[in-house]
């Protein structure tokens, strides 16, 4: 455990060095803002509350929560969150260790920690003040959780709950139902499957319910998780969709309450309907719109730069150019190794790794997911970061093949 512990560390020293190297202001006006602003409201008693000073329901309240936790004591200063990222990042690295021993042996638990650690896309994520570095936490725990409970009923229980949390933080978690069905499924009878099925989502409802209650008293409408998802569906599915993230005309606007949750509300309502109504009235465009969606979803790593050294209100940036262009070629050329090193191993291991139960749920999230940015709504780079450390789950049976080629070839290490 002394090498996983130095891994854990190796990790937290890269992710805090980076930001202590680079001093932030939040100048640019991007979600980090939103996420920073409720976590200090948060913080001070006063609920999570819009910038323009109402309550409001926008994001998933799970990140902002434990931001405010930090910001309780040190007061609301990024760096205090990006310490906390790098600490979530670091403690995902012995999740995944424990995840790829337990699933698939020790030789491929070091080569998965040991590349999360050093993974320059990871670090760079964990400089950013929005909730993908908490949730990838969060979805690892959620299968070591499901790799290391007894096969009892209650287990769906400890199950849903994790999956309520995870949905608390970003509204995907609820594709973790499907992921625990395809974990169960070929071990237990119909019956059976259908009976935990149902304990865990009861556990997951109640474990939102409390939210979607307040939401209903303050917002006075029913929004089970956040209201952004109707935004986010408006993106894809509208006559400037391209694929990629597009915000809706200011003309759609107008008539609207000018802020506060009514206009929070109204908005989500109209940009769902004419979401709606475009997919209904342009079939062929959306069928054009997938490629265009996953091809954005896939996109580098090195987009993370486009947060971690965006401009301040001077339009100076924190990093200096000479260091820009290379940091952004080790982050996209890394990522694509470890996205081809999981396609190679999923097409060479597909069997073996269909057979392991929590490989299952893994590669059921991952169709889940490409469902859910490829057509309902759209890709976007970010909404894939939390998956890398799943990837080098899947891609570490490859890895240790190739070392083992390597050794039989009688290349010696260095």
């Amino acid at each position: 455990m002394r090498r996983v512990a130095l891994l854990t560390g190796v990790a937290f020293a890269l992710r805090l060095a980076l930001a202590l190297a680079v001093p932030r202001s939040l100048g640019a006006f991007n979600d980090e803002i939103f996420y920073h602003h409720a976590a200090d409201t948060l913080a001070h008693g006063d609920g999570f509350r819009a910038i323009t000073g109402g309550p409001m329901a926008q994001w998933p309240p799970g990140y902002s929560f434990v931001l405010s936790l930090v910001y309780l004591v040190t007061g609301a200063k990024p760096a205090a969150g990006q310490v906390l990222n790098a600490v979530f990042c670091a403690l995902t690295v012995p999740l995944l260790f424990i995840l790829a021993r337990r699933v698939l042996g020790r030789r491929e638990a070091w080569p998965a920690a040991g590349a999360l650690a050093v993974l320059p896309g990871q670090i760079l994520w964990s400089d950013v003040l929005i909730a993908e570095t908490f949730y990838a936490f969060l979805l690892v725990a959620f299968f070591v959780l499901a790799a290391w409970l007894p096969d009892r009923p209650w287990s769906a229980l400890a199950l849903g709950v994790a999956v309520g949390v995870l949905t608390l933080t970003r509204g995907e978690g609820l594709l973790l139902v499907p992921v625990a069905i395809a974990i169960w499924w070929p071990e237990l009878p119909r019956g059976r499957l259908a009976a935990r099925t149902g304990l865990l989502l009861a556990a997951a409802a109640l474990t939102v319910a409390p939210w979607t209650i307040r939401n209903a008293v303050v917002m006075d409408a029913f929004i089970p998780v956040s209201s952004n998802a109707s935004i986010t569906f408006y993106s894809g599915h509208n006559p400037r969709a391209d694929g990629a993230q597009n915000f809706a005309p200011a003309y759609l606007n107008r008539g609207l309450p000018a802020f506060g949750p009514r206009r929070e509300v109204e908005q989500a309502k109209l940009l769902r309907r004419k979401g709606l109504e475009f997919m209904e009235h342009h079939p062929g465009r959306e069928l054009e719109l997938i490629p265009l969606k996953l091809f954005n979803l896939g996109r580098g790593d090195w987009h993370a730069m486009e947060w971690v050294n965006a401009p301040d209100k001077q339009g100076a940036r924190p990093i200096a150019g000479k260091l820009d262009a290379p940091i952004r070629v080790l982050a996209d050329g890394t990522y694509y190794v470890l996205l081809a090193a999981t396609l190679v191993s999923l097409f060479l291991f597909r069997r073996e790794l269909w057979r392991l139960r929590i490989v299952r749920g893994v590669l059921v999230l991952f169709a889940a997911t490409l469902v859910m940015y490829g057509f309902v709504y759209y890709g976007n780079f970010r909404y894939r970061a939390p998956l890398e450390p799943l990837m080098l789950l899947v891609a570490a049976p490859l890895l240790v093949r190739i070392w083992d080629l390597r050794s039989s070839a009688g290349i010696a290490p260095p």
